[in-house]
């Protein structure tokens, strides 16, 4: 089936187009190779129109799904007070006022 399909789409791409000004040229085929009913193209056609939408989707629809709770970001709960100046800071994290003094170099 995979076979059909490639062939006919290549029989497809080396026809020449029709409002063309050159002479059209004969393709021949191989013997032993017999070419593919017209109706397994019809098959790939209707496949091309699978990703078009049916309708418009509405402001409305687009932002419950863009702002669902599960995407929006989250509150950081992982916050500890700093042991030398008392600040608030991340957990596994160095203390920005801290670390710009130079205590944690110093001690």
């Amino acid at each position: 089936m995979a076979l059909v399909r490639l062939v006919s789409s290549v029989r497809r791409m080396l026809q020449p187009p029709q409002w063309s000004f050159f002479p059209q040229v004969q393709l021949e085929v191989l013997p032993g190779v017999h070419l593919p009913e017209e109706s397994v193209e019809d098959a790939d056609d209707d496949a091309l129109w699978h990703a078009c939408p049916k309708s418009k989707v509405t402001r409305s629809r687009k932002r419950i799904r863009n702002n669902d709770p599960s995407k929006r970001l989250k509150n950081i709960v992982h916050l500890q007070d700093c042991e030398h100046c008392g600040d608030k800071k991340l957990r596994h994290r160095l203390c920005m006022g801290c670390f710009k003094k130079g205590v944690y170099f110093t001690s």
